[in-house]
């Protein structure tokens, strides 16, 4: 027999759980903290990438991984600060925010972004949506290649290894810059 989804068990109340969602959609602190999260395992996934090639092993590439971690670290940072300027939830209390349109969100947030910022979304915006998780999109089209700013083409999930690193870590601190700090307590 096929087998079924198991229904949320009644003795948890649907209110409750409602009021956590709700105070998740309304405050930015939620998305940030998942956006460091995702932070500290896109930098640990690039030290060992790192490491690898150092040593000279090649084991199965792990930049692209990495990249779609940072994808939604920044997806995550862009809709804290959607958060912080309008309402997440519709009137049904359905999250409204789910594009993952890292270009649009960053222009909803009036990031402004220069040129090479842009091509490092669209970037990102590949590895989150497919790259990073299959090997093929839906269609061909994602992965025909694009024009370069030196007059070549490429796809836009190719990359050199490092090659992106520093300005995805100054992206998403121009982006933390415009958020709420979080206290993180020092161990004592």
């Amino acid at each position: 027999s096929p087998m079924t989804y198991t229904a949320p068990d009644p003795r948890s109340p649907k209110e409750a759980w409602d009021d956590q969602h709700r105070l998740a959609a309304s405050h930015p602190f939620p998305w940030i903290l998942k956006a460091d999260s995702l932070i500290a395992a896109f930098e640990t996934l690039i030290a060992e990438e790192t490491r690898n090639l150092a040593a000279g092993q090649f084991v199965p590439q792990l930049s692209g991984v990495a990249y779609m971690l940072a994808g939604f670290a920044i997806e995550a940072l862009l809709k804290a600060l959607l958060i912080q300027s309008k309402p997440a939830l519709d009137t049904k209390g359905k999250f409204n925010l789910r594009s993952h349109h890292l270009v649009e969100l960053a222009d909803d947030v009036s990031l402004l972004a220069t040129e090479e910022e842009g091509r490092l979304l669209e970037k990102l915006e590949e590895f989150l949506t497919w790259a990073g998780r299959y090997p093929i999109p839906l269609t061909s089209d994602p992965m025909r290649p694009r024009p370069l700013p030196n007059g070549g083409f490429a796809p836009r999930t190719y990359h050199g290894i490092g090659e992106d690193w520093t300005a995805i870590r100054v992206l998403i601190q121009k982006l933390k810059q415009r958020l709420p700090n979080v206290p993180y307590e020092q161990p004592s």
